[in-house]
């Protein structure tokens, strides 16, 4: 991560470095590599973007952000028009190719696999199945089932978003606010370059004559910088949103938590299945009576939703505000790019904390015998359910006859549909 990257420097170099050379360390390092930073980050980003759902994911991504570059190539890739993505180079890009790495829906020609620990996006139409035991009859459910959505990410509570969301803003707007106090009021200024060390330094008489007059008039700088963040921060928020916004996202409540529950929702995956040059063995989850799913989201590529213009919007607000959040940055005290540099980095370290728990191997529970129930996973499966039915769900003693494996639909009455416009918890 970029992050680990500026602190190895920052170790490595922190021997070299005196009390009466800060500001030429500062100028030197955190001038530069911190702009730097906010470029760089295209794997932590691309991911971030293909798991965003809601306006806080993408309030989130655009507090002290990085990955600039690669979130401007990607809202190109997902809503641009043809002359936008032969300009990067990706005019013949298969829309397939973009939903599997920038999106979280699925589709006849991208799908999600269990992949020894982890949930994999691949291309193509592999077999997975997705069951509502219930104990009455129900219509069907959905097709290519969303893992990562629903049990491929450990949800954290949404007051954790809330509260990762209120850091990002305090942070920067407290790195604007302090541009602005340090450049700006008359008992503070600090210098851009200051070579003995001495930054904060006492106003003078005179000074504080021309500071009464028109101080952001003689330091414009701060006000540069100021709008340039504000600018690329709206240009980020709009670029996530627009990736988010491709695709249509139903969410279904289950309406009760009783226990034993009325439904369970299982997952089963058959074994060697070759897809490209993988091969993926077989994989079962279900729900457990202690971590019930609250809400089912089912995740489609909307292709209605290619907004060309607000993409140029997008570009335009993110590349610009950055220039001009770079120029101010030359002009402004050695301090602030320090201080935004060390924003950029706690942010990043807090967006890949939101979603770092995530199905591991041993949720699998077919992970000790892949090979001993190849081909016959269905069996395996209906064994299962007949065990668990006997006492959890209320289902017949005599069978499964009440369980439906389902491809499109509403589960059943214990499940809800959220309204469209309604608010969906990340």
């Amino acid at each position: 991560m970029p992050w680990l990257l500026a602190l190895l420097v920052i170790v490595f170099t922190a021997d070299t470095i005196s009390a009466s050379s800060l500001s030429d360390f500062s100028n030197d390092l955190a001038t530069d590599l911190g702009p730097l930073v906010q470029l760089l980050g295209e794997p932590v980003t691309k991911q971030y973007l293909s798991e965003a759902t809601t306006f806080v994911d993408y309030f989130i991504f655009a507090m002290a952000p990085i990955g600039i570059l690669t979130a401007v190539v990607s809202v190109i890739r997902v809503c641009g028009d043809s002359a936008l993505r032969a300009f990067i180079g990706r005019a013949q890009e298969s829309e397939t190719v973009v939903e599997a790495e920038l999106c979280t829906s699925t589709s006849r020609d991208v799908c999600e696999l269990f992949n020894k620990g982890g949930v994999t996006r691949v291309l193509g139409r592999p077999k997975i199945l997705e069951i509502v035991h219930v104990s009455e009859d129900t219509t069907p459910f959905a097709p290519n089932p969303n893992l990562s959505l629903n049990v491929g990410i450990v949800k954290l509570p949404s007051a954790v978003f809330y509260l990762v969301a209120l850091v990002g803003f305090v942070i920067q707007a407290g790195l604007l606010i302090m541009a602005a106090v340090t450049a700006w009021h008359p008992e503070i200024h600090w210098r851009p370059d200051d070579n003995d060390g001495s930054s904060p330094m006492e106003p003078s008489p005179k000074d504080m004559e021309e500071a009464s007059k028109s101080i952001i008039a003689r330091v414009p700088a701060p006000m540069i910088f100021i709008l340039g963040s504000v600018f690329m921060c709206l240009g980020m928020f709009l670029c996530a949103a627009l990736v988010g916004h491709s695709t249509r996202e139903s969410t279904f409540l289950r309406k009760t938590l009783r226990k034993p529950p009325r439904t369970r929702l299982y997952w089963l995956q058959p074994g060697n299945q070759v897809i490209g040059d993988q091969t993926f063995d077989a994989f079962a989850f279900a729900e457990e009576d202690d971590k019930m799913l609250k809400e089912y989201i089912s995740s489609r590529k909307d292709p209605s939703k290619r907004a060309a213009i607000y993409t140029w919007i997008a570009i335009s607000l993110t590349l610009g505000g950055y220039v001009a959040q770079f120029v101010g940055l030359r002009g402004m005290s050695s301090y602030i790019s320090i201080t935004q540099l060390a924003g950029s980095l706690a942010m990043s370290f807090l967006r890949g904390c939101l979603r770092m728990r995530r199905l591991s191997r041993t949720d699998n529970r077919l992970a000790k015998m892949p090979d001993k129930v190849l081909r016959h996973e269905l069996d395996w499966m209906a064994f299962e359910i007949s065990r668990h039915g006997n006492g959890d769900v209320g289902i017949a003693k005599s069978g499964i006859r009440k369980t439906t494996m389902h491809t499109l639909g509403r589960p059943s009455k214990s499940w809800s549909e959220r309204p469209p416009g309604a608010y969906k918890p990340p």
